[in-house]
């Protein structure tokens, strides 16, 4: 308790010279100084930042900034966002990229690693520490990753935070695989906005209450060739006509997929002559395509710590678990045959009428088909069962593996192929 010889009036007209108000004001400061230092100001815990080579995305970038404006007055939190999209197409950069341009808005900021259980369970506790939050390190690890101490006292502040308290932001990068119950760490609270990266379109669906969805496909031709040329250490402006086809081919032949163009970019700047090592580079794919996408030995000066062979077998293996029975994996690499691009659900349908209008000798031979084609292809007293054929297409399309086309008979087209 602090008294002032002076009654409620003379309190009405204090001025900044006066004796009390500045004793009354030294007071306040005493009260207010520790509260104020215990609040983490701008807090930016994100331990990654945008690659040397990062390339503008305009379209992108005001897609994602518009749809974290949009409020969901009912959810989880009021603002949240899925970025979802092929592997290797740029979603982490992207979301980086706005966490960056946005530290004033947002305090903290904090990033989750969500590959797996145990990272998750890290990126909390380095979160508690830089949020300078009490948990018992003695305490026991809870099995259930929800329960964990510092997980429990990280979303325990974010709920806490008031209007007065200001926005925060939470990025959950590569919520690739979302049967483990990641679900169950995504926080709450009135002031949140939550951003996950996947290549999972149902990503989404994470999030109670309502979020919004921005798909990241492959480059533009003209940011893809931006890309490369950032890698390469030409001077002349403007740039020769001759360095700019050979890098429109290149992008080209990699599908416009970031992480490949990325990769291919450390690769060609590490020759010396890199005008001729463009034209190397376009040789060599034709031949050895496999052995270049393959490569380890520029991961740790790309974006990623994966190689497109490792982004695209993981997604590969993982929803060769989910499906099994289905085998999608065979049924993209027989879709990849199809030199036109695009295959039309047609194609499925007369081969199934013709094997069941087939006589017995046929049919013996049909047998010999593989069992997921046979599955695909299977048909009653109505014609073709397309059942199997659109859950294994949809399988695909959810982790933008193939795109479904537009048109007479619609179908089915290998997405960004390298």
């Amino acid at each position: 308790m602090h008294s002032l010889a002076v009654n409620h009036y003379g309190l009405n007209k204090f001025a900044s010279k006066d004796g009390n108000y500045r004793q009354i004001l030294g007071k306040l400061v005493e009260i207010i100084t520790p509260i104020v230092s215990h609040q983490p100001a701008g807090l930016f815990a994100v331990p990654a930042s945008t690659v040397g080579t990062y390339t503008e995305r305009d379209s992108l970038s005001a897609e994602v900034d518009e749809k974290l404006r949009v409020r969901h007055q009912n959810a989880s939190v009021p603002h949240a966002l899925a970025i979802y999209g092929l592997g290797g197409a740029g979603k982490t950069q992207l979301a980086l990229k706005y966490a960056e341009s946005h530290q004033t808005k947002y305090s903290p900021i904090l990033w989750i690693d969500a590959r797996d259980e145990e990272s998750v369970r890290s990126s909390f506790e380095r979160c508690a520490s830089e949020l300078q939050l009490s948990v018992d390190r003695g305490a026991t690890q809870s099995a259930k990753l929800a329960d964990a101490p510092a997980v429990q006292a990280v979303l325990r502040w974010l709920r806490g935070r008031k209007d007065t308290d200001g926005r925060w932001l939470v990025i959950f990068d590569n919520v690739d695989d979302l049967s483990w119950g990641i679900k169950g760490v995504l926080p709450r609270g009135s002031q949140g906005s939550i951003i996950t990266t996947s290549q999972d379109s149902l990503s989404w669906k994470l999030v109670d209450g309502g979020c919004e969805k921005v798909h990241v496909d492959v480059m533009e031709p003209t940011e893809a060739r931006h890309l490369l040329l950032r890698h390469l250490n030409i001077d002349l402006d403007p740039v020769p006509e001759k360095v700019l086809g050979d890098c429109d081919k290149i992008v080209k032949q990699l599908g416009y997929l970031a992480l490949a163009i990325d990769l291919a970019g450390a690769y060609i700047d590490n020759e010396a002559d890199q005008r001729q090592a463009l034209g190397q580079y376009l040789a060599d794919y034709e031949k050895h395509r496999d052995d270049l996408l393959q490569s380890e030995q520029f991961r740790g000066l790309s974006a990623s710590d994966k190689t497109v062979w490792t982004v695209w077998n993981t997604t590969l293996e993982r929803i060769e678990r989910t499906g099994k029975d289905r085998r999608p994996g065979m049924l993209l690499a027989f879709l990849a045959r199809f030199r036109s691009g695009a295959v039309e659900d047609e194609v499925f349908r007369l081969a199934s009428l013709a094997l069941a209008a087939a006589d017995q000798e046929a049919r013996d031979k049909a047998a010999e088909l593989p069992p997921w084609l046979s599955t695909l292809l299977a048909s009653d007293e109505n014609g073709w069962d397309d059942f199997y054929y659109r859950q294994t297409c949809d399988m695909l399309v959810r982790y933008s593996l193939i795109q479904r086309t537009q048109g007479r008979w619609g179908g089915q087209q290998p997405a960004g192929g390298c």
